[in-house]
């Protein structure tokens, strides 16, 4: 290669490397909603509708539209992380950045694009509102009776904005709303930037700017009449304008008075049984949140780790103790806020059954805080069965293989429980006209009330992770087995249930001893100093006789002569056990390496 192909060659590749550096963050790439003009998506180096990325300079950027001929300067400014702002010039056909960028106006119009779908943020003001309206630019007489009001909600990305309509004031309105919040931001004044939803029609969004300023309880704040942040001038200007003062007195929005249970706060995060719910409780123990898992749909964004989106469904705040007189029963006054945001007074019941169970008892909403508690307020009210979020399979109580007959049906089967695993059950049910199925279940922790042994079992392979009750209770027949999602908690009531048998006694032990058939090339074992035949032995441990409380790893163990187990557990082939020693392996490089150098040496 001579001297002039480097240089083509080196020009070539800092022409490439040039235009490569030209891309865009990657925080910005993905799916954006501009008012008027729908949807646009940025990649590395293009945004649709616009063009190819080809020069940078800062926050200036040279876009090249292919289909004209032209570029164009745009200069893109990050206001939130769901918020991107931008102005830009007409298209021209020279390339040049500083000679293209410096056709923009100062007065050009500032386009706001907002991220689809957003991860919501929490809004810059909370609590209960109560505000006056004015919808015209060409007066400045507000709607101030009725009223209009904005309601928290659970979640505090959320407000619920309840318009009302003042007599004579033909640009008011009665109309609800739902609003949040996605983006915060300072430029000289405070930014909001959210949708506003119909609850009749939640999947046509309204964008809409804010901007706004609070002083002690009292705000002002501007509305844009679209998704643009244009028109806005100030708090106080714009087409749209609030004037809001917030709940001073706290009869709406109390301030937490008293405290939680410590055994309710020993694990900061807990689930229902139904898998639902995930409770969350604050270090102060005056404040506990309840979200409530949903499937996530094609355009929902996820939390948090995994296939699960969470959203707020409940805010409890403790304002009173009821009655502290039992040391795992514990009765509260307290203030809930719901996902309908609706904010009211509730009774709360707290039970502790085991360190690791628990039951959460709330009513319906109370008329006022001075009503009294009582059995009947939570009559129809929620109840959970609490166990510790993120808990994973651990042993069973016992093993056994019991057969059993169905009590609800004519089927029959086998019951096992911590044979094929010391951690798990398998019923395998055999029913008339040749129908049979197989379910397996994962022990998560057990415990005893009342003479009955409650086992509370996952299903492995369900996505929505429910977990249920499993009440033993022995029989002068056997021992009485039934489903029950609330593990006998008061107000059960066993419905459907979808295990009811009895198993009978005495079980079956879990099978004990496998026969292993090694290959030929474990058989011969030269230089055994162990004392052994040369023949491995293979079996499992188990639990002792009687089959109690034991832990046994389920694994085969091979003795070899160095006395290392070899995991052969659940028919797997692994290095080990696949039938070939380490002699074969050698052997078979070697001759691999032979056959190499014979094809070089021909050469």
């Amino acid at each position: 290669m001579d001297i002039s192909e480097w240089i083509i060659l080196t020009s070539s590749l800092i022409t490439i490397a040039t235009a490569s550096s030209c891309v865009f963050p990657v925080e910005w790439r993905g799916r954006w909603n501009q008012d008027t003009y729908g949807e646009l998506e940025i990649t590395d180096r293009q945004i649709s509708r616009k063009g190819t990325c080809s020069k940078k300079d800062g926050d200036k950027y040279l876009i090249a539209d292919r289909s004209s001929s032209c570029y164009r300067c745009m200069v893109i400014t990050k206001r939130a992380d769901n918020i991107l702002q931008y102005k830009e010039s007409l298209c021209f056909g020279g390339n040049s950045i500083e000679s293209v960028c410096e056709k923009i106006n100062g007065d050009a119009t500032l386009h706001t694009i907002v991220r689809v779908p957003s991860v919501p943020v929490p809004c810059p003001f909370q609590g209960y509102h109560e505000f006056s309206y004015s919808n015209s630019t060409t007066t400045n007489n507000h709607c101030k009776w009725p009223v209009s009001q904005i309601h928290a909600c659970a979640d505090d990305s959320k407000f619920k904005f309840i318009y009302k309509h003042c007599n004579g004031m033909s640009e008011t309105y009665d109309r609800v709303l739902d609003f949040q919040c996605l983006a915060t931001w300072v430029n000289g004044e405070k930014y909001l930037y959210g949708k506003f939803t119909h609850p009749y029609n939640p999947d046509v969004p309204q964008y809409r700017c804010f901007m706004h300023s609070f002083y002690g309880g009292n705000g002002d704040m501007s509305m844009t009449v679209d998704g643009t942040c244009q028109g806005l001038q100030s708090p106080s200007v714009g087409f749209t304008t609030m004037k809001l003062q917030r709940d001073f007195e706290g009869t709406i929005w109390p301030t937490p008075q008293c405290r939680f249970p410590e055994f309710f706060h020993r694990r900061k995060h807990w689930r229902d049984m139904s898998g639902r719910f995930v409770i969350e409780v604050d270090e102060g123990l005056q404040i506990f949140r309840v979200k409530d898992k949903s499937v996530t749909s094609p355009d929902m964004v996820v939390y948090s780790e995994g296939s699960y989106r969470s959203d707020m469904k409940m805010v409890v705040r403790c304002i009173d103790n009821v009655d502290s007189s039992h040391r795992h029963e514990r009765e509260f006054m307290a203030h809930v806020t719901d996902d309908a945001c609706v904010s009211g007074y509730r009774c709360l019941r707290l039970v502790k059954r085991e360190p690791k169970v628990l039951e959460l008892y709330i009513s319906t909403q109370l008329g006022s805080r001075h009503e009294a508690c009582s059995d009947s307020s939570f009559d129809n009210g929620e109840k959970h069965v609490l166990i510790p979020a993120g808990l994973e399979a651990t042993n069973c109580p016992t093993d056994g293989d019991f057969s059993f007959i169905d009590k609800t049906t004519d089927c029959t089967g086998r019951f096992k429980i911590g044979c094929t695993s010391k951690t798990g059950m398998v019923v395998e049910k055999k029913c008339p006209f040749n129908r049979q199925s197989v379910e397996f279940m994962d022990c998560l922790l057990d415990f005893k009330k009342d003479g009955t042994h409650y086992v509370i079992v996952q299903r492995p392979k369900d996505i929505h992770k429910r977990a249920t009750c499993l009440a033993f209770r022995d029989t002068e027949g056997g021992i009485d087995v039934k489903e029950d999602s609330e593990c006998g908690a008061k107000r059960s009531v066993v419905r459907n249930s979808a295990i009811h048998y009895v198993l009978f006694k005495p079980s079956n032990e879990c099978p004990r001893v496998v026969t292993y058939t090694p290959t030929p090339t474990e058989v011969y074992r030269p230089n055994d100093d162990t004392g052994n035949s040369g023949q491995p032995d293979q079996e499992i441990e188990t639990m002792d006789d009687q089959g109690l409380n034991k832990e046994h790893s389920g694994k085969i163990i091979s003795e070899d002569s160095d006395k290392r187990p070899v995991d052969r557990s659940n028919g797997v082939i692994n290095a080990e056990n696949a039938g070939v020693s380490p002699r074969t392996n050698v052997s078979l490089i070697f001759c691999v390496t032979i056959v190499i150098l014979a094809c070089l040496l021909q050469r």
